[in-house]
């Protein structure tokens, strides 16, 4: 997916994206545009921020409208680095060490230190909410209709945020029956707000679903923090437990280089 600005609002159109199971990134091209590298375990996918003019950044909100159709009500817990103080500065956010690793029901996720603003846990997982608008979900969920097969249950998930979001990009739908999984991978915006890039990662498995969802205002940042942003989201993939990733988190130096850091 690249988010290309035109005329002040920010059009997704597709890039070339290859749908390879492993680890995906989400890079930035700037003015020079980067060529968009792949291997057989890497998949890239680029923001275009040819048009470097920056807006008045949205002001921060506790009831963001970006996150409304997406937050569910749940305990409010206490988490590492989190802190209804905390201010969202991506440009803060230069290395692994700048993360915390969360380990939760069997599985472990990463978010970003002193970002999200209340966390809580909610049914199946976790959710993390900042006051710009940017939010992490991660769910683990018992299938519950084992009627369904893998590919059904699958499709029903996809087709509900196809329905929720404008101008979606699929860049994976592994449907292979010779795989004891299936998985997909969607982004576009929030259908009531086009400043709102969500991304989507979904495992469905013969006993569970695995998803975690990360939403991430883009209105009003400069290409530099948009970048940024998408370091935090390379960098949270790579430290999801079951996001397939072959890598190990890299630095932000790496990552604006195209160095794919270190394999596991």
């Amino acid at each position: 997916m690249i988010w290309k600005s035109k005329n002040n609002k920010m059009i997704p159109i597709l890039a070339g994206v290859v749908a390879i199971v492993g680890i995906i990134t989400i890079g930035v091209s700037v003015t020079n545009s980067r060529n968009q590298l792949f291997s057989k375990n890497q998949e890239t996918a680029q923001i275009n921020t040819t048009q470097t003019k920056s807006v008045n950044k949205p002001q921060q909100k506790q009831d963001s409208q970006y996150y409304d159709e997406y937050v569910e009500s749940g305990e409010k817990i206490s988490m590492p680095s989190v802190d209804s103080s905390n201010k969202q500065e991506y440009i803060n956010y230069n290395n692994p060490d700048d993360f915390e690793i969360f380990n939760a029901d069997g599985y472990y996720f990463g978010y970003p230190k002193n970002y999200f603003n209340s966390a809580q846990k909610i049914q199946n997982g976790y959710q993390l909410i900042a006051n710009d608008g940017a939010m992490l979900k991660v769910t683990v969920s018992p299938r519950k209709d084992e009627s369904l097969t893998l590919t059904q249950e699958m499709k029903q998930i996809y087709d509900s945020y196809l329905k929720l979001f404008y101008n979606p990009t699929t860049s994976v739908y592994r449907d292979d029956e010779n795989l004891d999984y299936r998985r997909f991978i969607i982004s576009g915006y929030d259908s009531s707000n086009e400043f709102a890039g969500n991304y989507v990662l979904c495992n469905v498995l013969n006993d569970k679903i695995e998803i975690y969802h990360l939403i991430n205002p883009i209105e009003g940042y400069s290409p530099e923090e948009i970048n940024h942003s998408n370091y935090i989201l390379d960098t949270i993939y790579r430290e999801c437990s079951f996001s397939g990733s072959s890598y190990f988190p890299r630095t932000y130096e790496q990552y604006n280089n195209n160095d794919f850091g270190s394999a596991k």
